[in-house]
């Protein structure tokens, strides 16, 4: 999945909400699948974790 490559491309909560917020600024791609936000909140739980 290309989405997973890109996640693991992302070091920091300011990167990953920009991924989060692409779909909500451009309006024709269709939105996060329930796999896909799973992913996004799986990587936002683990950088969050390496900031503490």
């Amino acid at each position: 999945m290309e989405l997973e490559k890109a996640l693991k491309s992302i070091h920091s909560l300011e990167e990953l909400e920009g991924v989060e917020l692409s779909r909500k600024w451009v309006p024709w791609l269709p939105q996060w699948t329930e796999e896909e936000r799973q992913l996004i909140m799986t990587k936002k739980y683990e950088l969050e974790r390496k900031k503490r």
